[in-house]
């Protein structure tokens, strides 16, 4: 007969990325911008269907990050982890962020958490605005 054990093992007390409130908004802020580029670089007519996909991908997205933190919200001890942090932003930037191998800077993790879609977001816009200019 196999038993579980009732504690947790020691990588799973350790905790994922804590990311304070605000990173959260700013991912949101450039998938609408990601969103918003993709319907006007391809407001073509030969390309109908693209922004319709691409607003379908990132609401998925978006989706499965707020489905899992609903998961959480209802899942987690709030005495362990008492959720988000209560510390400004500004203190969050200049503490540490707890992930699997250790701690980073908050800088560190949100620039790691936001520059993929930040740079798919601005990118997507300046090519939009670049189309615009040239084609009109």
């Amino acid at each position: 007969m196999i038993t579980h054990p009732t504690e947790p093992i020691a990588h799973q007390k350790q905790g994922l990325v804590s990311l304070h409130p605000k990173v959260y908004h700013f991912l949101a802020a450039m998938a609408v911008l990601f969103i918003l580029a993709a319907w006007t670089f391809f407001a073509h007519a030969q390309y109908g269907f693209v922004p319709v996909a691409v607003t379908l991908f990132i609401l998925f997205g978006i989706g499965i990050v707020a489905d899992i933190a609903h998961i959480w919200h209802d899942h987690h001890d709030p005495i362990e982890d008492p959720g988000e942090p209560t510390q400004s932003f500004a203190e969050w930037l200049a503490g540490d962020v707890k992930i699997q191998p250790g701690t980073v800077s908050g800088k560190h993790a949100a620039v790691m958490a936001a520059l993929p879609i930040a740079a798919g977001g601005v990118g997507l816009a300046l090519l939009a605005v670049a189309r615009l200019i040239a084609v009109g």
